[in-house]
């Protein structure tokens, strides 16, 4: 029914222990594939074993604990073999930087990225998880002579953009394909595993190490720029340990700062500090780095402007000798010497000459990619003393430093400040600690102006559990177009082998066996043979269901709100089914409401008040679990009545104390039992139309349910309505079963049907799902997630009349990540180009409305950023890069970066072309991309050439 076969259920994932050295490796691999100048450690060794046996592996380990060897071996494997073997990395830049180094250590390597191709015949090849991907779709020869393929930084299937892909390529590889995959910890390594194994029908093993090479020790230095108060604390020592007694001091010395500076309101932990404030701070603590020989330092900032903030205000310490500044100066004029004169006058270039002399650097993606490679090389080399960098410099090739700085513990995600997440913490702080160098790694949060953080953020942040692999798998027309065509696996299984089906495909065999026992005859409903109940309990079973989830729906609603009426003492009642008695109890407790939880409350129920039974228990009851609240209220002590339930749970027989206090409490209720529900609107103050409504809506179910019904005169009606629930019970359980058995169940068939509608509309794709012309059009712009827009423009013949320069400046509104408040000038043309493509992304988006679409993926001519086409606009006419730059606030490096993902953007409007013919339009195409592909621009990468 799925892809797992019922009768071989397994589990697929085998967790590896590696608590158990292994002293006769070298016995058993007399002649390794490939020899390093080290004892591995025995996660490393225990990777080998399994490789050797052509045996997959998920190998978990924190920063720099030496996951590469891994990676090495299954290529050393490959070349041995003469087979071939592919590395994948989720970025270009961490692709040249291991394109690099396993160049140096095998020889027979190639590179395949967005924008270059070295030696793509070699039988071990790096590339982006976006080739390998086009790979598959296209059928590559390299796919087919696959042994391995190496998958770095895992992790990285959480981002929720590009994460599809890793699930798309691991669905697709050829099952015989060993797969190698390296992340840092995890806490569901196993369940990622199991998954993995499961659509690929072999075992994975799971091997993960806690083990840091180099244990790190984590410090809150509490600066104000003043010695006399400065102070350096231990906040977790490198046994992990939190140091309270060390955050009580900072927490005094903020009391004791705040006291002398007369600050009220205390100081928050995100406010920016004025500048003069800040520059005194960061200088007070540089020289602190200076005396303690803590350097070199990894700075990490969350923004880009903030880096090169902080590189201003120190860069009037010089961190270097004279030998170094020598070093520095002759590594930097190589780079520069292969820019032309112009573009080595640009100010970025100038001013990170400046601050790397001093020993200062700067990494995020606002600086140009080779002045990001140089700043790379030169930390390498231990002469950038400290480095500003945001995050992602935290990711791929070990570059560790003595001392890892966080700037702040908050960072805005896009959509609001929050605090670091363990596994961003964890990934960051790793850096720290140089193996061979450092007895430990030091980390340093730096609080700022005395603005320490709550221990239990730092608790949670330092010591708390990294965040688990998700799937981000999602629908792309593009995905559904290459499936169509390619032919080899069909969308809906694309979907069910996804992660995100994972739990409940993986439950498959266990569904079939429970509906196999619920319809083979063991589980015999028994009827109800009665003529007074036969013509409608069936109906009153169903609406008194309707009754109890709208009344659930409406006390959710009601009972949750914060209300004086809802306090002990108050008599509430609670049904849990149709053939179960009313219940009367009492509030003794309303616990405060968790954030994010449901409101419960605690009441003290009657088993059956008003009769012989007198027994009574305190019960948790979520608040849309009661059935109605009433306006009667009895005197309770609340405490007492949980301090003697409590006692109960711990005796052999009932407290005398208790059935008092239950008897008591009991003979209160009896004569308030017939009084009236409150109701939402005239007790609660309830004004939102929707819950009146449903509160009306109510009432007339139930007057209808209480009246109208010929099966409520049946004198056995309690005794038949249980037997229709059971009967009714089944019934309902053999159809979730086979819904989850189904493809109904798939949690993304409602969107492929939608989308597939849309293209069926579009004419892509006939009504018996074969693709046209358009569809292998839109197949060839596999770049951007615009493919339909593309290739609507295409067909409209928006490109076809103008001059290359427009064109290229058109598609940078598909690829332009950035933002500017420099107001768009472009002439005419262009701007009448700009309304086109809207209005073709205006009707796409009107068709996925049509189609019942969620309004959050149907404002595409929203998602349109042209804020850079008078850019590339002006570049493509032949202006220098120093004088486009003049013109934009948008960075140097994003600038780049946009034009990068332009020209391949160009090449798949050229491929498209060419399917359609249009001879014209490919000529156009090669003349925008020579426009484009110059200079600066696409200088050549300093790890990919001499």
């Amino acid at each position: 029914m799925l892809f797992v076969d019922p009768r071989n259920v397994q589990e697929w994932a085998v967790k590896v222990d590696i608590s158990i050295p292994i002293r006769d490796f070298a016995d058993r691999m007399p002649n390794m594939a490939h020899k390093y100048p080290f004892e591995l450690d025995t996660f490393q060794k225990q990777a080998v074993l399994h490789l050797e046996n052509h045996e997959s592996v998920f190998v978990a380990a924190h920063t720099s604990a030496g996951k590469t060897v891994v990676a090495e071996y299954a290529i050393a494997l490959s070349l041995r073999a003469k087979s071939r073997c592919v590395y994948t990395s989720p970025i270009k830049a961490l692709s040249n930087q291991k394109y690099r180094d396993f160049k140096k250590t095998f020889g027979d390597v190639g590179l395949l990225t967005g924008d270059i191709q070295i030696e793509p015949n070699s039988h071990c090849l790096v590339m982006t998880t976006e080739i390998l991907r086009s790979m598959l779709y296209r059928g590559s020869e390299i796919v087919r002579d696959l042994d391995w393929v190496v998958f770095d930084e895992v992790h990285y299937i959480n981002d929720s953009e590009r994460g599809v892909v890793w699930e798309e390529i691991l669905i697709m590889l050829p099952a015989q394909v060993g797969i190698v995959m390296l992340s840092a910890t995890v806490p569901n390594a196993v369940e990622f595993a199991n998954w993995i194994g499961r659509i690929k029908q072999r075992k994975i093993y799971v091997i993960t190490t806690l083990k840091r090479p180099v244990p790190l020790e984590h410090h809150m230095y509490v600066c104000v720029g003043s010695k006399t108060i400065d102070k350096d604390l231990v906040i977790v020592n490198p046994k992990g340990e939190l140091q309270t007694k060390n955050h009580a001091e900072a927490i005094e010395i903020k009391k004791e700062y705040e006291k002398r500076n007369n600050i009220r309101m205390g100081l928050s932990n995100t406010s920016r500090l004025p500048p003069k404030q800040d520059k005194t701070v960061w200088l007070a603590f540089m020289n602190y780095i200076r005396e303690k020989d803590l350097m070199p330092v990894i700075a990490f900032v969350f923004s880009r402007n903030r880096c090169d903030e902080l590189g201003d205000m120190i860069c009037s310490l010089d961190l270097t000798t004279q030998k170094e500044k020598h070093t520095i100066k002759a590594f930097f004029h190589r780079v520069v010497a292969r820019l032309n004169d112009s573009d080595r006058e640009l100010p970025q270039i100038r001013r990170l000459e400046y601050y790397l002399e001093r020993g200062v650097g700067i990494h995020h993606s606002g600086i140009l990619p080779i002045l990001k490679e140089a700043v790379e090389m030169l930390f390498q080399e231990g002469v950038v003393k400290i480095l500003f960098a945001t995050e992602t410099f935290a990711m791929g090739v070990n570059m560790p430093a003595r001392t890892v700085v966080f700037d702040s513990t908050t960072k805005h995600d896009g959509m609001e400040f929050r605090d670091l997440r363990p596994g961003e913490y964890i990934q960051m702080s790793g850096r720290a600690g140089r193996r061979g160098l450092d007895k430990t790694g030091t980390v340093i949060i730096l609080c700022k102006m005395a603005r320490v953080p709550d221990i239990t953020k730092l608790n949670q942040m330092i010591l708390g559990v990294p965040t688990k692999l998700e799937s981000k798998f999602r629908l792309t027309y593009g995905m559904i177009l290459q499936l169509l065509r390619v032919g080899t696996i069909s969308i809906l299984d694309m979907m069910k082998r996804s992660f995100s089906e994972y739990s409940n495909t993986s439950k498959a065999p266990e569904h079939e066996a429970q509906l196999k026992k619920l319809t083979s005859g063991e589980r015999l409903t028994e009827e109800v043979a009665c003529s007074i109940c036969e013509v409608d309990i069936e109906g009153y079973y169903r609406a008194f269901k309707e009754c109890k989830k709208l009344r659930r729906e409406l006390n959710s609603a009601v009972f949750s709100l914060e209300s004086r009426l809802l306090t002990p003492g108050r008599i509430v009642t609670t049904w849990d089914d149709i053939d179960q008695a009313l219940r009367f109890g009492v509030i003794v407790s309303t616990p405060v409401r968790q954030a994010n939880s449901d409101r419960y409350f605690h009441i003290l129920e009657f088993s059956a008040l008003g009769s012989a039974d007198k027994t009574a228990h305190v019960k948790r009851v979520a608040c849309g679990d009661l059935y109605k609240v009433l306006n009667a209220i009895v005197k309770v002590q609340g405490d007492m009545v949980m301090s003697e339930a409590e006692k109960v749970k711990t005796s052999t027989k009932v407290p005398k104390s208790y059935r008092e206090l239950v008897e008591k409490i009991s003979a209160a209720v009896v004569p308030l039992m017939k009084a009236d529900p409150l109701s939402p609107g005239r007790d609660f103050g309830m004004t939102d139309f929707d819950i009146l409504d449903k509160a009306r809506d109510l009432v007339t179910r139930e007057s209808i349910l209480g009246s109208e019904f010929r099966c409520l005169r049946c004198p056995q009606f309690v005794e038949h309505i249980g037997k229709i629930r059971r009967k009714m019970e089944l019934e309902e359980e053999v159809a979730r079963l086979r819904h989850l058995l189904s493809n109904e169940s798939l949690r993304f068939l409602p969107e492929y049907q939608q989308r597939l509608q849309v293209l069926r509309t579009l004419r892509y794709v006939t009504e018996d799902n074969a693709i046209t012309l358009r569809a292998r059009v839109a197949c060839e712009v596999s770049t951007t997630e615009y493919d339909l827009l593309v290739a609507e423009c295409l067909f409209n013949n928006i490109f076809t009349d103008r001059e290359p320069a427009e064109i290229a400046a058109l598609l940078s509104g598909l690829v332009f990540q950035g933002k500017t408040n420099v107001q768009l000038l472009v002439p005419p043309s262009l701007q009448e180009g700009i309304d086109q493509m809207r209005i073709v992304a205006e009707n796409i988006g009107y068709q996925q409305r049509v189609a019942g679409m969620k309004e959050a993926t149907t404002h595409l001519a929203d998602e349109l950023n042209f804020g850079l086409t008078d850019v590339v606009y002006q570049w493509c006419m032949g202006k220098s890069f120093v004088e486009i730059a003049a013109s934009t606030d948008v960075q140097e490096g994003i600038i780049v970066r946009t034009m990068t993902r332009l020209d391949e953007v160009c090449r798949d409007v050229r491929a498209a072309a060419k399917v359609t013919g249009n001879s014209r339009l490919i000529a156009k195409m090669e003349l925008a991309a020579k426009a484009l592909k110059r200079d600066i621009a696409f200088i050549g990468s300093l790890y990919t050439t001499d």
